[in-house]
């Protein structure tokens, strides 16, 4: 085949792939799925890693009303980039004034305002298509990172709920240190050699994550609720109830039901609480599994770090 043939090809194959984009896409309908979005009830879970936040998505999901799917990083990962662009956009119009001084010539530049629209709608559309195939009513996504970035979702979406997912630190770091070890082994020693060295970083994570929650709840006390890993251990059908009441969903029995019915310990990983796997990310499903790994030195060190927040939500 000569070259230019396949030239020729990759052009027609990047103009095909415009004409079917193009045919895809509807502005009018795009707006519409928007602030249908926007006037739907929306929620976001969020916590620090291994607090059990999957597991509460995964229960909500089950819900009958509520739509709740994998993470979004619609904070950490989505808004970085937009803010990224525009940044890049504007740098480039500077570029450009300056060659084009003597003219006068000036385009606009995205403004702030813009870049939280750009986000709004880049989030909104997401969120709409991942309750699509269910038609259910109302709209979770669960990202931890979210709690680091509450003020920001609350901003963009002020009709929006909260549930703050926390667990123990220390059952925290033994449950993340094992997850690491499972994902990654040559990486997860790389950020700490030992678990007494990775249990002090994660330390600090946490702090921050609950200190951001506390200074979210103070503004907005309504729109937030904590829901504690314990608290779904010992009695998930109250803690349950508790959530989709501050949802304002059906917390009836039935409705429970189904949201344990695929989202229980057993469910999801075909083990009794207890039972652990290593290789499973939901690996043992207990409280208090710190004791049989945390030494002495690191315990005192994670109390003296973040002794008085973990009294807050009943740790002691």
């Amino acid at each position: 085949m000569h070259p230019n043939s396949v030239t020729t090809i990759k052009h027609r194959d990047a103009a095909m792939t415009q004409v079917r984009a193009a045919a895809e896409f509807d502005f009018d309908d795009l707006h519409r799925q928007v602030q249908a979005l926007r006037d739907r009830p929306i929620f976001f879970v969020a916590g620090a890693a291994k607090s059990g936040t999957t597991w509460v998505q995964l229960l909500l999901d089950g819900h009958p009303e509520i739509s709740c799917r994998g993470e979004g990083h619609l904070t950490d990962s989505l808004a970085v980039m937009l803010t990224d662009v525009v940044q890049r956009q504007n740098q480039k119009l500077d570029q450009v004034d300056a060659v084009l001084r003597e003219a006068n010539a000036s385009f606009p530049r995205f403004t702030n305002a813009h870049l939280y629209y750009l986000f709004t709608v880049a989030a909104s559309i997401l969120l709409a298509d991942s309750a699509s195939y269910s038609g259910k009513l109302v709209v979770g996504e669960k990202t931890p990172d979210n709690v680091m970035n509450l003020r920001l979702l609350k901003t963009v979406f002020p009709q929006a709920r909260f549930l703050h997912v926390v667990r123990d630190v220390r059952d925290c770091i033994v449950s993340a240190w094992f997850h690491n070890l499972r994902l990654n082994r040559e990486e997860a020693l790389s950020i700490g050699a030992t678990l007494d060295e990775f249990a002090m970083l994660v330390v600090e994570v946490w702090r921050k994550t609950i200190e951001a929650k506390l200074a979210f709840s103070h503004q907005h006390p309504n729109a937030i609720m904590t829901v504690r890993y314990e608290d779904l251990i010992a009695e998930p059908r109250l803690a349950l109830r508790r959530s989709l009441d501050f949802l304002d969903v059906n917390a009836s029995k039935s409705a429970i039901d189904f949201c344990l019915a695929g989202a229980d310990f057993h469910a999801l990983s075909g083990r009794k609480n207890g039972e652990e796997n290593q290789t499973s990310f939901f690996r043992k499903g207990v409280v208090g599994d710190w004791r049989n790994h945390l030494s002495r030195r690191s315990h005192i060190e994670i109390l003296r770090r973040c002794g008085d927040l973990m009294r807050q939500f009943g740790y002691h």
